[in-house]
């Protein structure tokens, strides 16, 4: 659901997502975050995992993913490097792919970057928590329109409630084992 775009070459992910936005019809909504060190999902490849250096590449790295889907010329030298590189075709979707940043958190700057884009999905959070990043980010935008707040939601979820909080997807999980009418509930009782 959240792609660690730290740990990905830029380019690639905007030409993939741009495919997948075009086979899709304009329905692509790219997950992304920094990605932890937790698992050593980087220091067990050579790369530094610092958090503070993470954060520093996604916000480089997604404001170059937003200027190659606008169809610009783009040279970066940071934490990020692209020499004149220009991406054709472009997505579907204008004026670009909707992104969505995974966190943890409930304040700070990963609330913050999302808030400058399109939605969030707070993991492992508990209603008060999605209150709190809904009043954050409602407070940075002005409100909560177009934004999504996406929540893990598990069988006994009170869906009324975390729309009320300002939640507008409920991701279900299933598992194997679980049967196909337990799946058809959830479908029907989420359907509008």
């Amino acid at each position: 659901m959240v792609t660690p775009l730290p740990r990905r070459r830029v380019v690639n992910v905007a030409r993939e997502t741009v495919t997948l936005d075009r086979l899709s019809g304009g329905r692509l909504i790219l997950g992304l975050g920094t990605g932890r060190d937790v698992w050593r999902e980087y220091s067990a490849f050579g790369d530094n995992g610092d958090p503070r250096r993470l954060a520093r590449v996604l916000d480089e790295a997604t404001a170059v993913l937003t200027a190659l889907w606008a169809g610009e010329t783009v040279t970066h030298r940071g934490e990020v490097i692209v020499d004149g590189i220009r991406l054709n075709p472009g997505p579907v979707q204008r004026p670009r792919i909707p992104m969505w940043f995974g966190t943890n958190r409930t304040s700070g700057a990963p609330i913050e970057r999302a808030a400058r884009y399109d939605g969030i999905f707070p993991l492992g959070m508990d209603p008060d928590g999605i209150a709190r990043i809904a009043e954050t980010v409602a407070a940075a935008r002005g409100g909560l329109a177009d934004f999504d707040i996406a929540v893990a939601a598990g069988p006994g979820a009170d869906l009324d409630r975390l729309r009320a909080l300002g939640a507008t997807w409920a991701v279900r999980e299933f598992w194997p084992g679980d049967r196909p009418d337990k799946i058809l509930r959830v479908i029907e009782r989420c359907a509008p």
